[in-house]
């Protein structure tokens, strides 16, 4: 026994002696530069650390200031601080436990000059790699709890290739077991940032990899992919994954995308790529060789919102709109070329649009061709070709694009699709071409635009040429038609784009010269000068104006009224010399006015009724919101005027009127209805919307000749809808008015129907909007013409009976002796006139008495009815081709059916033999089997009314009643079955 334990004592000691040799052995200076000695002499590699400890007993190893390099010194490793937990009793159970590695920035930095001679390595085979292993390590196991590295860096060439800030691996390995592995990482970069974290939980299997959960976050997108990875042969992983995610710019919209792809040796196939992104779907399928970059892939996109798209790859102010594409990709690394032929509808850019363009990309490393067309309906808009080269100006700065063509055509297009917001249209056609030079973009052009309008204001430039740079753009043609002013450019304008400013400069036509300069940090425009000078004068304006609305203008010249005709909208001519000297300051709506506009036997022509004011002369003076007219007089037709008083304003709109008028032979005319000469005075006074008008007129001669139009006062025409209110009726519909009119001259009305001289007496109250009269007018000369037989006036007047609507009551009496043809007795005819004048009525009478129905036979044909009946003819000149003929069977017909909405209207002759219009039959269906019609004969020996109605039983059989009336005889009553067939 005692043997026993002596042998267990020294046992122990030989194990305790042997781990104080091991101990002092990885722990001794000169024993630590033998191993790496023979190590560097053996295998060509320098290890190198500052500080190198193994505290076996407390199962920890220590590394400070390591440094590893080869031979030629062209692979350096370096850490600097190293520490690892061992447990050193699991080497007795052949088996190596690891737990909490830590790394301390660790670098590691490689230099190598290829040989293009030399075969580039094939994809490793992991069933070589995992055998070589188990064939010469004798440790089966290897256990690690938790390695964490900080601050990784890979450099090559003196470049910075790869970095990782943190790295955090979990794993129990096994070449006979599933391995698990849990690896987490921060801020993983090279060259550029490639993700922010990660997250990897996945398991090993001897030929298949299964990802339980793949987290990455990019700058740009993160998401989750999961799936397996099959190891099928030599060479050849088979993998298929699925994943979702979301992007982290503007766009917060989620994706998910499925793929089926075989790693064989270096070369990536994915048979299918699906990804969708709300409504798109973008598919792709190809060859990828991720060894030696070489690519050979198709792909399409159907579908795609592009506001939804592009996020994921763009920040900023994105186009809006719908896109469909296909496209190819082939090549090898920097000579892979893309072509794609894209379709987008409902383009949208800032205040540009496009119904649908259609556009082909072709791409080569850092060169792009673009050939596009904007389609309408009946064709191109525009197309166009463009063709770009990407730069840097440092091997980190961004992409530049390099202009290498720019070309555009316009056919016919419409500017209202590309700048909707602008409230801007008009027809364009021309062609832009440019490239880039140096900096920037240098195009020129030549345009036209027809039928332009910006807001209400039409114009149209028929010819425009210019150059544009980066610095400047110069019009050297511009020729611009408009109603508000015309101009053609005599010589070039130049716009300078300088820093926060933009310059105008130039003389663009003969005798103007302007120097105008827009800053872009505060919005104003500073004018310099705009000097116009011709022989007769000039003027010069100078001042600023802000984009809040605010200016200070200086205006003062004396020049020839004719370059008013620039305000083409309001002048249509002017002539004579005028003088101005103004300043306009404040708000743009309610500016501060103040200076003079001097006439000095000026003529201007005002668009509108407002012609020939001539021999204008006086001042009109301004100060702040206050007109002042200083005796402005002139001569208007063939009259003169006098203005004088004052006028305010508010908001360039009158406020307050003290004006006094006074008029001398002035000429009203309303072409082919009136035509007055009339004197007078007048003032306006008051606030606005409602001053008073007080005027006493009289009217020297008046003339109203427009023709009587029977239709007009039978039929009432059709009404349509109102059209957008007048702006300046609305202003001044609330004046009232206090009128006096009288006329000291002749008042005479003059057409088909009468030749009359009135006088007249009358008072206008009320207002613009809603005026009534009083008073009366009378007459007791002049004729009238009725039935083709001239009637002289005994008596007429025109009462305003109701005091508050203008609804005049109209009194005629006039006679006319009529003889007779056969007997020579005479008759005397007597009409009365009487009624408002939408309700007229006419009462006929003679001496010795007679029916009506022989008082227009006698007006009409000189013979009574029975004694017209008895001769048997029939005049052209009777009543129904006197007034029928002429106004009823031409403009009524066309019409009155649409007019009255009746479904029958005709007119027709009695007697087929006679061309004699006589007979007017109107009808309207009640329903789609009944209907009704009335028929009246107008000739006095045919004289009759029939009112006839219609039901169909069937398609084919029809009842048919009717009644007849005719003059002194009895209704006569008639009933009808008929049977009607269609012959096909």
């Amino acid at each position: 026994m005692r043997l026993f334990y002596r042998k267990r004592f020294w046992f122990l000691m030989t194990i305790v002696l042997f781990f104080l040799m091991l101990h002092y052995a990885l722990n001794s200076k000169a024993a630590q530069r033998l191993y790496f000695s023979i190590l560097h002499k053996s295998s060509g590699w320098l290890i190198a650390p500052e500080y190198l400890s193994v505290k076996l007993f407390h199962g920890r190893l220590e590394i400070d200031g390591l440094k590893i390099m080869n031979k030629n010194q062209r692979d350096v490793i370096t850490a600097k601080k190293i520490r690892v937990q061992i447990s050193p009793w699991s080497l007795i159970r052949g088996r190596l436990t690891l737990s909490k590695i830590f790394l301390d920035e660790v670098v590691i930095a490689t230099k190598s000059n290829p040989d293009p001679k030399k075969k580039k390595a094939k994809f490793p085979n992991l069933k070589k790699i995992l055998g070589k292993i188990r064939s010469s390590v004798l440790i089966q196991n290897l256990y690690l709890d938790q390695i964490y590295a900080d601050s990784l860096e890979i450099y090559k060439n003196g470049e910075k290739h790869f970095s990782l800030k943190e790295i955090w691996i979990h794993s129990e390995p096994s070449l006979f077991k599933d391995i698990h592995l849990l690896v987490k990482t921060q801020e993983m970069t090279a060259k550029t940032p490639l993700f922010e974290r990660t997250e990897v939980d996945l398991t090993l299997k001897p030929k298949e990899v299964i990802l339980q959960k793949v987290f990455v976050q990019h700058p740009y997108v993160e998401g989750f992919v999961s799936g397996n990875v099959k190891i099928e042969k030599d060479f050849v992983l088979e993998g298929h994954l699925q994943g979702e995610g979301m992007p982290r710019l503007a766009s917060r919209i989620p994706f998910s995308f499925e793929t089926q792809a075989t790693l064989e040796h270096s070369f990536l196939t994915a048979s299918y790529f699906t990804a969708h992104i709300e409504e798109a779907r973008f598919e792709a399928q190809g060859t990828v060789d991720i060894l030696d970059p070489k690519y050979e892939a198709v792909y399409s996109i159907e579908n795609g919102l592009i506001e939804r798209i592009l996020p994921f790859f763009l920040q900023g102010d994105l186009p809006r709109g719908t896109v469909s594409l296909k496209g190819t990709i082939s090549g090898y690394r920097r000579e892979v070329k893309n072509h794609s032929t894209a379709t987008f509808s409902d383009l949208h850019y800032a205040s540009t649009q496009a119904p649908r363009l259609t556009a082909d990309f072709d791409w080569q490393y850092n060169k792009m061709a673009l050939k596009g067309s904007v389609l309408g309906e009946k064709g191109p808009l525009l197309d166009g070709l463009m063709e770009v080269t990407f730069k840097r100006d440092s091997p980190q700065g961004k992409l530049k694009p390099y202009f290498d063509l720019v070309r555009i055509n316009f056919y016919e297009t419409n500017m209202s699709h590309f700048f909707p917001e602008l409230k801007i249209s008009g027809l364009v056609h021309g062609s832009v071409s440019g490239k880039t030079y140096g900096e920037g973009l240098i195009a020129e052009g030549r345009l036209q635009i027809k039928e332009g309008r910006i807001e209400n204001n039409t114009f149209e430039i028929q010819d425009v040429i210019f150059k544009y740079s980066p610095k400047e753009l110069t019009l050297q043609k511009l020729d611009v038609v408009s109603p508000l002013t015309s101009f053609i450019l005599s010589q070039p304008v130049y716009i300078q784009f300088q820093p926060q400013k933009i310059v105008i400069k130039g003389s663009p036509v003969l005798g103007l010269e302007v120097d105008v300069a827009y800053s872009t940090s505060d919005r104003q425009f500073n004018i310099s000068s705009i000097k116009y000078t011709t022989n007769e004068g000039g003027f010069v304006l100078k001042g600023t104006y802000s984009h809040s609305g605010n200016m200070d203008f200086f205006l003062k010249g004396d020049f020839d009224a004719s370059l008013l005709k620039f305000l083409k909208t309001v002048i249509s001519d002017a002539s004579g010399p005028m003088a101005v000297d103004l300043k306009i300051q404040g708000a743009l709506k309610d500016p501060q006015l103040h200076g003079r506009v001097q006439f000095k036997k000026t003529n201007i022509d005002f668009r509108g009724p407002a012609k020939g004011f001539t021999d204008l002369g006086g001042e009109l003076r301004l100060s702040g919101h206050k007109l002042h007219f200083d005796s402005l007089e002139g001569h208007w037709k063939d009259g003169s005027f006098k203005i004088f008083g004052d006028v305010s304003l508010q908001n360039l709109y009158p406020d307050y009127y003290d004006l006094t008028l006074s008029a001398r032979n002035l000429t009203l005319v309303v072409p082919k209805i009136l035509r007055l000469n009339f004197d007078g005075e007048a003032t306006l006074k008051g606030k606005t919307p409602s001053p008073l008008l007080q005027a006493h007129l009289d009217i020297v001669e008046g003339r109203y000749f427009r023709k009587f139009k029977i239709s007009e006062l039978v039929f009432k025409p059709i009404e349509h809808e109102r059209g957008e209110k007048n702006a300046f009726w609305d202003a001044v519909s609330q004046y009232r008015w206090d009128i006096h009119l009288r006329n000291t001259g002749d008042f005479r009305v003059k057409n088909n129907i009468a030749d009359i001289t009135f006088q007249s007496d009358l008072i206008l109250k009320g207002t613009m909007g809603k005026p009534h009269v009083e008073g009366i007018i009378t007459t007791h000369e002049g004729e009238i013409y009725y039935l083709g037989t001239e009637f002289e006036i005994v008596d007429g007047r025109v009462e305003f009976r109701d005091p508050y609507k203008i609804r005049p009551y109209l009194f005629i009496e006039a006679n006319q002796r009529i003889r007779r043809s056969e007997i020579q007795d005479v008759y005397v005819v007597t009409v009365i006139i009487k009624g408002n004048l939408d309700n007229l009525e006419i009462e006929l009478s003679s001496n010795p008495p007679k029916s009506r129905e022989d008082i227009l036979s006698l007006i009409a044909f000189g013979m009574t009815r029975d004694e017209f009946q008895a001769a048997k003819t029939r005049s052209r000149s009777s009543v129904a081709s006197t007034i029928l003929a002429d106004e009823l069977s031409g403009a009524l017909e066309r019409s009155i059916g649409k007019a009255a909405k009746l479904d029958i209207f005709r007119l027709e002759a009695t007697d087929p033999d006679q061309a004699v219009i006589s007979k007017l039959s109107v009808g309207k269906n009640i329903t789609d089997r009944l209907s009704v019609e009335v028929s009246n004969d107008f000739l006095p020996e045919s004289a009759e009314r029939t009112v006839s109605s219609k039901y169909y039983l069937t398609d084919n059989f029809f009842l048919e009643g009717a009644t007849t009336q005719r003059a002194e005889q009895k209704n006569r009553y008639q009933f009808n079955l008929s049977l009607r067939f269609f012959i096909r």
